[in-house]
């Protein structure tokens, strides 16, 4: 898990972040049993990929201007998919992503 006030200093640089929906709900893909929304940074890095994390759509969350602050605003959407949340890396493609969560991630039952 990533510690809080590296979290809290890798937000503070974003204003917003692209997550996908299916229909009016997070989506989230299933990595060896870990259950997890894939956010990104900027709209093109996620928008050629919808399906592949499971969803149909892009929603804009605005992190810095929320009021609930960018913690909460993680932390709900990780309660929504009873999961966990992933920011993709700058420049790094989904599949690449999704491939390296495979080979990083322990297998959970």
């Amino acid at each position: 898990m990533v510690e809080k006030r590296r979290l809290e200093g890798y937000l503070e640089d974003m204003s917003q972040l692209f997550a996908p929906f299916k229909g009016s709900h997070p989506a989230a893909v299933t990595i060896n049993g870990h259950r997890l929304i894939i956010l990104a940074t900027e709209r093109s890095e996620l928008e050629d990929y919808l399906e592949l994390v499971g969803g149909d759509r892009l929603r804009r969350l605005r992190v810095r201007d929320s009021q609930q602050g960018p913690e909460r605003v993680l932390k709900r959407l990780a309660h929504r998919v009873q999961g966990g949340v992933v920011i993709a890396p700058p420049d790094t493609s989904v599949p690449a992503l999704i491939e390296s969560l495979r080979e990083q991630l322990p297998w959970v039952q």
